[in-house]
């Protein structure tokens, strides 16, 4: 994950969109979210105007996607995509939770059940990890990952 200048990070939060000039920005922003008690948030990086062949078929943006997460109280859940938006939902074997069904739907990233307990995480840990990819722009390696293509 390299950024250069003409890039922007972009923070869909709650469904709103807000555009940062650096991951230090969003970073910082995304501190200050941790200690509101439930929300989403779903950040991808804008590298610009689309190059090339693929502006023929009605792309305009060049968007890789990073990672969302979604919070309920003290619980989360955290979902790393890759360039073609493959799914890498992060497992925290080290600190398992079991959040209750009603906590569970409500990090569900909009999907209809529950969110699988295993892919639940205490919401510290969550944002450590966020932290942590922001810094060496990759995966956490003291995660694992439950892969969705």
């Amino acid at each position: 994950m390299s950024t250069d200048a003409r890039e922007a990070w972009i923070a869909d939060i709650d469904e709103v969109e807000i555009r940062f000039d650096s991951k230090e920005q969003i970073a910082a922003h995304l501190s200050s979210l941790e200690q509101q008690a439930s929300g989403h948030v779903f950040i991808k990086i804008d590298h610009g105007p689309i190059r090339g062949w693929r502006r023929f078929l009605g792309m305009k943006r060049d968007v890789t996607p990073c990672f969302a997460v979604q919070w309920d109280s003290d619980y989360a859940s955290l979902i790393f995509l890759d360039d073609v938006w493959s799914e890498y939902r992060a497992i925290d074997g080290a600190y398992p939770v079991v959040p209750s069904e009603e906590v569970r739907r409500n990090i569900a990233h909009g999907e209809l059940g529950p969110h699988p307990i295993a892919e639940c995480m205490e919401k510290a840990r969550a944002f450590a990890a966020i932290r942590d990819f922001l810094s060496r722009g990759s995966r956490p390696d003291w995660l694992t990952y439950k892969y969705v293509p």
